[in-house]
């Protein structure tokens, strides 16, 4: 599959109207800013190839050790755009 810029851009978009609902680490609940994730297109261009979820990593400091969480899940693209 080749991917556009508009695929990019409109799973960005996805992700923005998502992130304050679906934006917290799945271990500790913990909800960083989408900004302090710097999620660059490579990463949305890699969720889209795959199945359509972009995992970013937990960024609480409350924790010593967050490489355990889980993270954050967003699905990105909607469910035909890999097909």
């Amino acid at each position: 599959m080749i991917i556009t810029q508009e695929m990019i851009n409109a799973a960005r978009k996805v992700l923005e109207e998502k992130w304050q609902e679906e934006g917290e680490c799945q271990s500790c609940g913990w909800h960083a800013a989408l900004y302090e994730h710097n999620v660059e297109d490579w990463e949305i261009m890699s969720a889209i190839s795959t199945d359509g979820i972009l995992e970013l990593s937990c960024l609480s400091r409350d924790f010593e050790n967050t490489y355990d969480h889980c993270g954050v899940k967003i699905k990105i693209t909607e469910d035909d755009a890999n097909e």
